[in-house]
């Protein structure tokens, strides 16, 4: 039975290596039950004290080897994390300086014209050797299992670089790809632009980036192969994979050669312990692990750099790894320690590890032949070609990667996915990226659609299909958002939500588009000013000549935290939307307590529903109350403890709630970030 891989990253600390040291901190972790690790050679504090010369670079490799050999002793098998990569350190700018010639690397350059400090271009022939040649070194000292690269081999984030490279030898291959010669100035101005050839430009940019990088891949597997050719080189992916031409893949099959693919996919958050970034941060490695090829191996990324408790919890990591379980991962980089001379002053997270080891294997187990169930996130990774290039606000291509969507469904307790289903969501500028053939079929379905996503659709001669325009609008004069729906809805808790867009507290505030609506569109909500005037259409459903139903929120959901979307109103119209058209794709709800993250999988054939929920809020849940569809009605209900064992509950009692859908309360308690996988058996 494959077992999940769970690789803890552990500090070299090459210049100063302790070896008494190592050995302590191989037993002790021994003890924790940790059985993998991967170690740090050499270290970002290269980016302060400089390149390092082949002599440094070969004792490097020893010192790894020394080191792996302690931890074999112990059972714990080591690999190298080689970190980190582009950004490999300061040049000696000097001519004189005797290192010069081997070391006069190409910076990566931003398209503002900002050169990097200390990161190299991957079309530098003298920077692929350097590389390269340190690269053969570990693999010919250590005989490692793997070797991964750190998530700064890419061009689009680097010191003062958001947008790159597009250095000489870059402009050089991008002329000869298109057929043209630009220069960098030229391309700053055109890719300001919203024209069809900068749309093209930036697509071609987008293209070479990846070519560039797939390019030095090869030539460092080449120079593994010739000294430690059963060695996999694995690729930690870039919060910027997309920007940089959706690079992940390509680059992971060439660094890997004839060997398994090994991903370490992105979706964590530094220095923060807040619970409710956690459906946003893991949305783009749901879509890599729901969508890869089955000969890939993927892991997810469980780091909340600086790990320590003064930032981020153990429950934090745990909900991270327990939740790449549901969406598919086959284990994850888990950070257990500080990157420090003790890297076990602070336990927690080994806790958190040794404690859900034997859960996650079983998890793991089931989803290797579950399929993920629930509303279609839709997200394109070409998304960012269709954004001019600003530059009073250079956004990295990082900032792109989620779809806004995903906070929304997460937050509402109704799972979503990224593979094909009749009920789909659709945010802002991805509308721009689907060709005319994807939108016939978008719109010969069901979908939801936010503001910005409704109004590029009209622009895209889509207005049949929507049932209704949508114009950007600057200002509305409402406090307050009314349900208007028709009565076949039945009847909801309350009528109002807010809107404080003209009066904004706190996170209120958000850009909204104007509805008008063609015959026969059904008005669900609208806005009400203070004298009970309307002020314009909120939320609309239309069934269009294709069969579709489209539902359109006037709301640009990107950015957006205001309590017009996430209140209890809201909930309720999305439970009944859901309700209404996917019962069999959203067989499971937690929409009745604020902010209960919910993931959902068929698996045993049909037989076996699994469902993840996770509190996102600070306030217990007692006893979860779950709308389940009636398709699930009479079910078994058990709960995965932490042994790995599953805790058969109590029958609950099925209360029918809506059409198709039943409540239940199976008696689940639900804490902060501590998630609760579930299974119902027919």
């Amino acid at each position: 039975m494959p077992q999940p891989s769970f690789i803890v990253p552990k500090y070299l600390h090459w210049r100063r290596f302790d070896k008494a040291y190592h050995e302590t901190t191989a037993q002790q972790l021994k003890a924790w039950n940790v059985d993998q690790i991967s170690l740090v050679a050499p270290d970002k504090t290269v980016k302060v004290e400089g390149l390092l010369t082949f002599e440094e670079c070969r004792e490097v490799a020893e010192t790894a080897r020394i080191a792996s050999a302690i931890y074999a002793d112990q059972g714990i098998e080591a690999g190298i994390w080689y970190c980190p990569t582009f950004k490999t350190g300061l040049n000696p700018h000097e001519p004189n300086h005797p290192d010069f010639a081997t070391y006069d690397f190409q910076p990566i350059t931003d398209l503002n014209g900002t050169v990097s400090p200390h990161s190299y271009c991957p079309l530098d022939p003298k920077f692929q050797d350097y590389f390269s040649r340190f690269m053969a070194m570990l693999a010919e000292a250590c005989k490692p299992p793997y070797i991964m690269l750190e998530d700064d081999f890419e061009l689009s984030n680097h010191p003062g670089v958001t947008f790159g490279c597009f250095c000489p030898k870059h402009l050089d291959a991008f002329a000869e790809q298109v057929g043209q010669a630009y220069t960098r100035e030229q391309l700053y101005e055109l890719f300001q632009q919203k024209t069809p050839e900068a749309k093209s430009l930036r697509a071609a940019w987008a293209k070479l980036a990846c070519d560039s990088l797939v390019a030095m891949s090869r030539k460092i597997r080449e120079a593994v192969d010739a000294v430690a050719p059963a060695t996999r080189i694995g690729l930690c992916e870039a919060g910027c994979t997309d920007f940089d031409g959706a690079m992940t893949l390509p680059v992971a099959r060439a660094l890997a050669g004839h060997t398994r693919p090994m991903i370490r996919g992105c979706g964590s958050a530094y220095s923060s312990d807040d619970p409710a970034t956690l459906p946003t941060n893991i949305m783009h490695a749901m879509l890599v692990a729901q969508q890869r090829d089955p000969d890939v191996e993927w892991i997810h990324e469980v780091d909340c750099y600086p790990h320590t408790g003064y930032y981020s919890s153990g429950a934090r990591l745990s909900a991270l790894a327990t939740n790449a379980m549901m969406y598919g991962a086959d284990g994850a980089f888990y950070h257990a320690l500080q990157s420090l001379d003790n890297p076990l002053e602070d336990t927690r997270y080994l806790a958190s590890l040794k404690t859900n080891l034997p859960k996650w294997r079983v998890l793991h187990e089931i989803m290797r032949d579950a399929k993920p169930t629930g509303i279609q996130v839709v997200f394109s990774r070409e998304t960012h070609n269709h954004r001019p290039y600003c530059p009073e606000k250079p956004v990295p291509g990082y900032a792109l990667r989620n779809s806004p969507w995903a906070r929304v469904l997460g937050h509402h307790g109704i799972p979503f996915r990224t593979t094909p289903g009749s009920i789909r969501c659709v945010a802002g500028d991805t509308i721009q990226a689907m060709t005319d053939h994807e939108l016939d079929e978008l719109f010969a379905g069901t979908v939801l659609l936010d503001g910005r996503a409704a109004w590029l659709a009209g622009q895209r001669g889509r207005l049949a299909d929507l049932g209704l325009t949508a114009t950007p609008r600057t200002q509305a004069r409402s406090l307050r958002e009314e349900l208007t729906l028709p009565e076949n809805w039945g009847t909801p808790p309350g009528q109002l939500m807010y809107f404080l867009q003209a009066i904004a507290a706190g996170t209120e505030g958000s850009n909204i588009y104007s509805l008008s609506l063609a015959d026969g569109t059904e008005a669900l909500t609208e806005f009400r000013t203070p004298t009970d005037l309307h002020d314009g259409v909120a939320m609309a459903m239309h069934h269009n000549p294709r069969g579709g139903r489209v539902a359109t929120l006037c709301f640009d959901l990107e950015d957006n935290l205001s309590s017009s979307i996430f209140n209890h109103r809201r909930a309720w119209l999305l439970r009944h939307l859901v309700g209404r058209f996917a019962p069999d794709e959203v067989p499971v709800m937690a929409d009745r307590d604020p902010k209960i993250f919910t993931l959902a999988a068929i698996a045993n054939e049909g037989n076996a529903l699994i469902v993840s929920l996770t509190n996102l809020s600070l306030d217990p849940v007692e006893s979860a109350t779950l709308t389940i569809s009636d398709a699930w009605r009479g079910c078994t209900y058990e709960q995965l403890r932490n042994d790995g064992t599953w805790q058969k509950l109590t029958t609950p009692t099925e209360t029918q709630a809506f059409e198709s859908y039943h409540t239940v309360q199976p008696g689940l308690e639900l804490h902060v970030a501590q998630p609760v996988i579930l299974r119902l058996s027919k």
